[in-house]
């Protein structure tokens, strides 16, 4: 096995444990997990992934293209409406959240990746169907909620409305969200879409609009694109993470040290931060001054 399967092997097994353990773990013990426990060597490699995703985005000139206009939008949302994307306790990107998008995947994703260019309508209509309202809602769960919430500051419950909101808000963000088409997930969410066998469309009714036709292969275009969507979001976001998750790891590995030349439990110390709210780095700087003041 070469090196470079060898390191996507291992990269994939985190993310697979990290994966299982947020579908069968309470908030607690999966935090757990992660600091101290089977996980806890997992973050440098996370690190190394999204230093690697963010460069094969920057590094395709339509992606990079998705990438720089999600930046630039993140940008205004920090200058002109106070956004940080690294503050936590949004609800959005919640723990509860994370866990029922990962639950709710596996399926449609499975699907998808199996029927999704059969030849057999009646199995790519549906792999298809599943998957385009599946990302929508997604996409708008974990991104497009929290951004019309920041433009706005109030909580926009419809994904239309905060597709509407945030092009009024910046334009060019149109370029990233044309695929996501508030009346076919409308459609495919009240199993109003059909296949028209004579003209060998997608049909996408909703209510008294005109109804949205598309090709199989251009539902499977949008499918495809919303992925690479999201996945340019993903980017944007971790560009802000990965030096702040560096951080964090230093005063991890740092903290580490230090208990161990004292001769201190680490995984004590670190329960009692959890449990009482310390921040790890206040442990660490009372720590290195301790050190610092033991006469050698």
């Amino acid at each position: 096995m070469s090196n470079d399967n060898s390191n996507e092997k291992i990269v994939n097994d985190v993310i697979e444990k990290l994966r299982n353990n947020y579908k069968i773990l309470n908030e607690g013990e999966f935090n757990y997990e992660l600091i101290i426990g089977q996980l806890s060597d997992s973050m440098p490699i996370l690190i190394k992934k999204m230093e690697e995703e963010i460069q094969i985005v920057q590094n395709h000139p339509d992606s990079k293209k998705r990438f720089e206009i999600i930046t630039n939008f993140l940008g205004r949302l920090e200058n002109e409406k106070s956004f940080d994307m690294l503050v936590e306790n949004m609800p959005e990107h919640d723990f509860l959240e994370t866990k029922k998008s990962i639950q709710n995947l596996d399926s449609p994703f499975k699907n998808f990746k199996k029927h999704g260019e059969s030849k057999d309508i009646e199995l790519a209509k549906e792999a298809l169907c599943k998957m385009y309202a599946h990302n929508y809602e997604d996409v708008c769960k974990s991104y497009l909620k929290l951004f019309a919430r920041i433009i706005t500051g109030k909580k926009i419950d419809s994904c239309g409305n905060c597709i509407n909101i945030i092009l009024k808000f910046e334009p060019e963000m149109q370029f990233i969200l044309q695929y996501f088409i508030p009346q076919i997930r409308n459609s495919i969410d009240h199993n109003d879409q059909y296949f028209d066998h004579e003209n060998k469309l997608m049909i996408f009714p909703d209510r008294d609009k005109i109804p949205i036709e598309l090709t199989i292969e251009h539902l499977r275009i949008g499918c495809d694109m919303q992925i690479v969507n999201k996945v340019c979001f993903s980017a944007a976001e971790d560009v802000k993470r990965v030096e702040h998750a560096k951080v964090a790891q230093y005063y991890y590995e740092k903290t580490q040290e230090y208990c161990k030349i004292l001769n201190l439990d680490f995984k004590q110390m670190v329960k009692m931060c959890a449990s009482s709210g310390i921040n790890l780095l206040q442990v660490h700087n009372v720590l290195e001054k301790k050190i610092k003041n033991i006469p050698y």
